[in-house]
């Protein structure tokens, strides 16, 4: 409503919304909804950010979350790519081109020291993938 207020298209508008209901499930215990319905808002939003705000990451699947809560780092991938299945597959059901929308999903993974596990992970993600070369 401000933007549109301030005259800034909607093809303008940039930012990312964590949006991640399953990692709540797996990780926090933080969600409001049953699965079910989770997953349709979830979904929702990333229908209208494919039909409306191309420059929006409508959600930012969550991998930090997970490994902060004990995950190892091959856990912390599984379970993340899992949730990007999960979130891919609902999008499809819904008639969604899967070209549409999957470019505007984000992924958010977590660091730690443990350097020489760490490492190998990260030019396999799709957030490096490009800027590491691989």
């Amino acid at each position: 409503a401000v933007a549109q207020k301030q005259g800034v298209p909607a093809e303008r508008i940039g930012g990312t919304t964590q949006n991640d209901i399953l990692k709540e499930y797996i990780a926090r215990g933080t969600y409001i909804y049953p699965p079910r319905p989770s997953m349709r808002l979830a979904t929702d939003l990333i229908a209208y950010a494919a039909d409306t705000l191309p420059r929006w990451n409508p959600i930012s699947i969550s991998g930090y979350h997970i490994r902060e809560a004990g995950a190892s780092a091959v856990q912390e991938l599984a379970f993340t790519f899992a949730d990007a299945i999960a979130y891919v597959e609902s999008a499809a059901s819904r008639g969604l081109a899967v070209d549409r929308f999957a470019p505007q999903l984000s992924f958010f993974f977590a660091a730690h020291s443990t350097l020489a596990m760490e490492t190998p992970t990260l030019p396999t993600s799709p957030t490096t993938r490009g800027s590491s070369g691989s």
